[in-house]
């Protein structure tokens, strides 16, 4: 992204995520205001009428943005899994290098479960090159043996979160990574679907982004040695934690749900939109003992949570009846 044009920024959602993403477009928009922005908005299409998504358009309009919606059919994800609080809409980021226009190099994705705190200048400063497919901050664990084991990603190579993609568009069209994504996800049971293909397919040719541009809320639980996080990375992500640019909510645990982490950030940009007045949603029992015996496990032997946290919640969520059999 050239420093002198526009930053384009994309988010992916069905009718259920509207109010969720107009709050993160809000704070993108406030704290960006010198900025030229343009918002490339992939809708799931659910039965829904597209004037459910108009409030998105009203915001970019309201801070005098540019904005675009694109829909895009619940069939070309026909068959592939999904999760309770993920839903297909997931896999949008994965089209829009076939759904953006050609002459978009670069595009910012973002989840809709974030908040923006600073200027995104950042990534119009730092383009990737020619030789890295995207840009994306370590996940949470994500130096970890067990993503190298489950993926067969080589050591010393780092696992990462995809809530957050500078993506070099030009590279996933010459090396038709959506449709080799796609196809990943297909063929294996990956537990985070687009984001384990994104790490395989892509391995190698991820450039690492600073952690102020996505602080997940569960790197606010820990620390930093909690996390069995690279020795290296410990200054920068302390330093990020003070000064977040990006707070990723990627937890069950959502910041419209009471009890969430670092939920006053997202009440703040909440309260400059027209669900201002929307209650919060009340957190589902299993939500409440899930987190409780993740902490009193992770207080006693971080390695063991580290190592075990995805089978110990996906047993629970069976049990609870939250995920699909």
């Amino acid at each position: 992204m050239d420093t002198k044009k526009t930053i384009h920024i994309a988010l992916g959602l069905d009718s259920k995520y509207v109010m969720q993403c107009g709050v993160a477009i809000t704070s993108i928009c406030e704290n960006n205001k010198e900025e030229d922005l343009h918002f490339h908005i992939a809708i799931l299409e659910d039965g829904e009428h597209p004037i459910t998504f108009q409030p998105l358009i009203d915001i970019t309009q309201a801070y005098h943005q540019h904005s675009e919606l694109i829909p895009i059919k619940a069939e070309y994800f026909e068959g592939l899994p999904e999760l309770t609080y993920i839903s297909k809409a997931t896999y949008l980021r994965l089209l829009l290098p076939k759904v953006l226009n050609n002459d978009i190099e670069e595009v910012l994705y973002v989840d809709s479960d974030i908040i923006v705190l600073g200027s995104l200048r950042y990534f119009a400063k730092h383009p990737l090159g020619e030789d890295f497919a995207c840009g994306a901050a370590i996940d949470v664990n994500g130096c970890t043996i067990r993503h190298h084991n489950r993926l067969g990603i080589p050591i010393p190579v780092v696992y990462f979160n995809a809530g957050i993609l500078q993506m070099n568009l030009n590279y996933w069209r010459r090396h038709d990574i959506s449709q080799k994504a796609l196809q990943k996800i297909a063929e294996n049971q990956y537990w985070f679907m687009d984001q384990d293909a994104i790490n395989v397919v892509l391995n190698g040719h991820i450039k690492r982004i600073p952690y102020q541009y996505n602080l997940q809320t569960s790197h606010f639980l820990y620390s930093p040695e909690q996390q069995e996080l690279d020795i290296n990375y410990h200054a920068e992500l302390k330093e990020a934690m003070e000064n977040p640019i990006i707070i990723h909510y990627a937890s069950y645990r959502k910041p419209w749900q009471k009890g969430c982490p670092k939920q006053e950030y997202w009440l703040q940009y909440k309260k400059m939109t027209q669900w201002a007045s929307c209650p919060l949603m009340k957190s589902k029992p299993n939500d409440d003992t899930t987190q409780e015996l993740m902490k009193k496990a992770y207080r006693k032997n971080a390695y063991a949570v580290n190592t075990f946290a995805p089978y110990f919640f996906k047993l629970i969520c069976k049990f609870s009846k939250i995920l699909p059999k």
